[in-house]
Parts: structure tokens; sequence; C-alpha cells
């Protein structure tokens, strides 16, 4: 977050494994770091960075990452992807994240988790906003518009990641509330906003719909013709086909519980 009037920079970010670990770990934290903006001789820079600091911990709502030692894509549990929001209402400050329930009885438990701000400059974990506990792993990169006196709550997922008795696609789900302790209800009945083509379910991943309503993503793998990425990697072949870089821009409309992607000519 950019504050033009005082050129100061705020970052939310997840650190991964711990300092020196001989091993490489999947050991996920938050934290938070500002600095001050600096544009001169055409060159951008952040200086005087503050101490970063560790914004959260697990707490009995969600499940710690301090004994993940190993993993694999889209099993791996979260505490991770913050996403700052300060409520118009009241202007509290609150920082979304992906997270995963602390007391399930399966591993599809995925969660958005939330932190408060206090008096004291720090956060405080409150209990999930929503969560998909036997539905799906991971609920990634949550994050908050409001819009029109509403909040809408955005998150991506993959198909690979649902309860293997649940099917959906990978995709931009969104849930709507009047509050942000209120009930979330899902946009569109379902709570898909839009999906990958089905003929290259890969294509595109990790969107965020900024306050405008422009919709910004990544090209993931786009030209696989449905064949899965795990055969692409066992052929040796995932770095030439995978892309990583922005996506072309999307646009959406909300229309209270209703949400639909604005189609353009290119």
């Amino acid at each position: 977050m950019y504050q033009p009037d005082k050129a100061h920079l705020d970052v939310w970010y997840t650190a991964t494994g711990v300092r020196e670990e001989k091993e490489l770990s999947f050991i996920q934290r938050i934290f938070h770091a500002g600095g001050t903006l600096v544009s001169d001789n055409d060159e951008i820079r952040v200086q005087d960075w503050a101490e970063h600091r560790e914004l959260v911990r697990p707490n009995p709502y969600y499940r710690s990452t301090l004994d993940q030692l190993t993993g694999e894509p889209g099993f791996i549990k979260a505490f991770r992807d913050p996403s700052h929001f300060i409520d118009p209402a009241d202007n509290t400050p609150y920082v979304l994240f992906s997270a995963s329930l602390a007391d399930s009885d399966t591993d599809f438990n995925g969660a958005v988790g939330v932190a408060v701000g206090t008096n004291a400059n720090g956060m405080s974990l409150l209990p999930p906003l929503l969560h998909a506990d036997g539905v799906n792993n991971e609920l990634e990169r949550p994050h908050i518009v409001w819009n029109g006196g509403l909040y809408y709550l955005f998150f991506s997922t993959q198909a690979t990641t649902f309860h293997p008795e649940v099917s959906g696609p990978t995709g931009l789900y969104g849930f709507v509330s009047d509050r942000m302790n209120g009930e979330w209800a899902p946009i569109n009945g379902s709570g898909l906003v839009f999906r990958n083509p089905t003929e290259e379910p890969f294509q595109a991943y990790s969107w965020l719909v900024m306050q405008n309503l422009t919709v910004v993503g990544f090209v993931n793998f786009p030209d696989l013709k449905g064949v899965p990425p795990r055969e692409i990697e066992a052929r040796g072949e995932a770095r030439r086909k995978f892309v990583g870089t922005i996506a072309p821009k999307e646009q959406i409309v909300l229309m209270g519980d209703q949400a639909k992607l604005l189609v353009r000519k290119r």
C-alpha cells in the first residue's frame, strides 16, 4: 500500500522457511515492512526500511506450518498470502490470508483467515471469514473489494485441490456480505466468478480483483491441449511450457450477489 503524501510504502508478505535452516522447509509466516519510495534519475527504489515484523502466528483457529518440512504443490498447508483491507465503515484495518483449519477431520480444510488491527498497532487473529472444510485444500490469495456498499471476498483455487468426491474448476471465486462480520453468500449461487476454458484448464491462475473491478492474474500453462501439468513435468517439458507472466487484464461487473465477466474485443 502506497501513501503518496508521505512517499511511504507498506508491504505485507509471506516468509518461508527459517534463517540458516539446513534443509529447505515449507514453514510459512506473515510479515510486514515499511519503507520510503524514492524516484530519481529514472530509478525507483525503496529505502529506510523499518524492521520487518511478524504480524501474527497460528492459534487454535489455524493450523501451524512449523512442522511442515516437505510438501507437494496443492497440498501444502497454508499460512500465507496476506492482503490488507481497511473497512470503510469504521477504518478498522484487517489482514486476510490463506489458512488451514486447525480442528478438522480431513486434509481438505482450506480457509480464509483474518486478523484485525489493535490499538497497539498489532494484529489479533479472528475466526476464519469462511472455510472449505471437506471441500477444498487451498483458498489462495484472498482479498476484499468494497463496492456499492457491499463487501466482496475473492480468492483463487485449483481443480486439483478439491476433495476427491467434489469437482470444481480452477478459477476465481467470490462471496458477498453487507458487513465484515456478517454472513457471506456465494456469488452467482455457486461462488464461481469465472474459470479457465474447458479446453485449457491450466492457462491462468492467482487472480486479483482491484477496486475498479479490473482483474489481473498470471499466465500459467496456456497451451497444454488439456494435458495435466504433471504429465508435462514427467516429460521434462514444464519449464518450456510454463509462461509465468502477467495475463491480459479482465473486467468484471458486480450487481448484488451476481458477478459477470465483461467480454471485450481484443
